[in-house]
């Protein structure tokens, strides 16, 4: 039996106030992972730094109480060099643990992580941490354990690809109970509804050149079947789960299934609320129908731009009409509309930035997500940007900070100070302050962070 201990690095390091305006999220990657390592027989701990809100201090006064075999991170970009001196102190304070770190950095560059850790974990873990632990029992050596990258002559090198995991359905169902599950929320049900987050199907055969998703999930999709799913569900309202985000890359991929899955929640009685994330092309009103009978409150939308160039130039594949149909359809339904807009991107002019201001306040969602362009590294975005980046500080690779490259057609302080009007223009309407009170009023809390976050992003202006 080996000890694991899984650390939850602290996105508010980071985001800042940001990073607690909308929802706060189990990592389902750890979960995952977790309790396929409790199957194997292994004993796992969670140290959740985001959920409890923990400093570097406390995760290491944990890790050193519990004294694990092995100590394994998640590490994105942004906090990578969080993960770094983390696994430094552990170098330090646990030096016969094994420190291994996964997640869409280190799949990217484990090169920047090597030096601190003895493997990186890359793509999908579940079927390489059953290795890992038989490397922790002396029962095989890394370079026989396809899926890491280590450190030999001072290089990192691959030990060879793992297959996806193929089935979905032969995972177990993430170890919630290891988790703080009360520290986590979503800003649709309010303070007192139980939430958890859940995943139908992996992969995105899109191909975004800004997005890291398919580093780790590829483009391949795999769904799980509807009776897995169903499954789970019902155990989570068995557990007092009122509400579910379902956290796949595009919940509505293939509207068949979705339709179908839709009907099995409606039928079940359940009686669950719940939110997702779908692309524009994907929201006929058919199926918006189906998913408002089953229980569903909230679509959440990647608009990126209202610049049909610089939509084609990211290889979003979705029409600037689409995405006016799509929010139509959402309002028409009577389900929540979310949307995420981003500066800065390939392509953008002082114009296209005009232009994706005016289409959110066309499309006017019911809440609008203002970010800059990240090229974050293994995308096509960054192997583009990276003779033109303003900083090697990975901590600044955050879209709700300042630009981090510079574009041919429009400086990074043209790019911020459209993103700040943005956020000014569409929340600072008198119509859309009035419907935010009832929410507001509801929670004192959320108001307050709601207003933090307000004033980072850019009111009442600089």
């Amino acid at each position: 039996m080996v000890r694991w201990a899984l650390v939850h690095p602290p996105y508010g390091e980071v985001f800042g106030p940001v990073s607690r305006t909308d929802h706060s999220e189990m990592p389902l990657g750890l979960a995952y992972i977790a309790a396929v390592l409790q199957t194997q027989g292994h004993e796992v701990y969670i140290v959740d730094a985001m959920g409890l809100n923990l400093s570097m201090d406390n995760v290491l006064a944990l890790l050193e109480a519990l004294g694990p075999d092995v100590v394994g991170a998640t590490c994105p970009t942004p906090l990578v060099p969080w993960v770094q001196a983390l696994f430094d102190e552990v170098r330090q304070r646990l030096p016969d643990a094994l420190r291994v770190c996964g997640g869409p950095h280190p799949t990217a560059r484990p090169e920047d992580l090597l030096p601190h850790v003895h493997a990186c974990v890359i793509g999908e873990a579940e079927d390489t941490v059953i290795d890992v632990s038989r490397w922790a029992e002396g029962e095989l050596r890394p370079a026989s354990i396809p899926g890491l990258s280590v450190l030999r002559g001072g290089r990192a090198v691959s030990t060879g690809p793992r297959a996806l995991v193929d089935p979905l359905d032969r995972l177990p169902f993430p170890a919630r109970h290891l988790f703080p599950c009360d520290a986590y929320s979503f800003d649709y049900p309010g303070e007192d509804e139980t939430y958890a987050s859940v995943m139908t199907s992996r992969g995105c055969p899109h191909g975004c050149t800004f997005c890291a998703t398919s580093l780790t999930f590829g483009r391949r999709v795999r769904y799980r079947s509807t009776d897995s799913v169903m499954d789970e569900l019902r155990h989570l309202s068995r557990e007092g789960v009122g509400f579910v985000f379902f956290f796949d890359d595009t919940f509505t991929l293939d509207t068949a299934r979705t339709r179908a899955l839709c009907r099995r929640i409606r039928d079940s009685g359940l009686g669950l609320r719940w939110a997702c994330l779908a692309r524009a092309d994907r929201l006929d009103s058919d199926t918006l129908s189906v998913m408002h009978d089953a229980g569903c409150v909230e679509v959440q939308v990647g608009v990126e731009s209202g610049d049909q160039r610089v939509l084609d130039t990211i290889g979003k594949g979705v029409k600037v009409d689409q995405l006016r149909h799509a929010f139509r359809n959402l309002r028409e339904s009577g389900i929540r509309s979310k949307g995420f807009f981003i500066y800065g991107l390939p392509g953008e002019t002082p114009e296209s930035a005009r232009r994706t201001t005016e289409l959110a306040l066309e499309l006017d969602p019911d809440y609008a997500y203002f970010g800059v362009f990240v090229p974050f590294p293994g995308t096509a975005s960054f192997s583009q940007c990276a003779d033109n980046l303003l900083s090697s500080d990975w901590s600044d690779f955050c879209f709700f900070k300042e630009p981090v490259v510079v574009m041919d057609d429009i400086s990074p302080e043209e790019v911020e100070a459209a993103r700040r009007d943005a956020v000014r223009r569409f929340y600072f309407r008198p119509g859309k302050l009035l419907a935010h009170i009832p929410t507001f009023l509801a929670s004192p809390r959320r108001a307050l962070t709601a207003a933090e976050a307000a004033v980072a992003l850019g009111w009442p202006g600089r």
